[in-house]
């Protein structure tokens, strides 16, 4: 009788250590579909950003066609320097109650 106890309870805590490790198991395997959800939206936003720069770049490209084309090309110069700024000078400054 005793012996069928004991052996009872070691079957008990057996399979408690078995329910244990289970519980283990899927939390490891909670943890990884979360981190594979999480890779998988990160993949999604960079393609997301990839298809928002083509895009920009080809409407840029289609910009420079359609100016090309209409031949209305602006000019661009570089800025060298204040040469056309007008300077401020002494009588440009004026006193208030004067």
């Amino acid at each position: 009788m005793m012996m069928m106890m004991m052996m009872m309870m070691m079957m008990m805590m057996v399979m408690m250590m078995m329910m244990m490790m289970m519980m283990v198991v899927m939390v490891i395997m909670m943890m990884m579909m979360m981190m594979m959800m999480i890779i998988i939206i990160i993949i999604i936003i960079i393609i997301i950003i990839i298809i928002i720069i083509i895009i920009i770049i080809i409407i840029i490209i289609i910009i420079i066609i359609i100016i090309i084309i209409k031949g209305k090309a602006i000019p661009l110069q570089a800025w060298t320097g204040p040469e056309g700024s007008r300077s401020l000078r002494l009588p440009d400054f004026k006193t208030f109650g004067t």
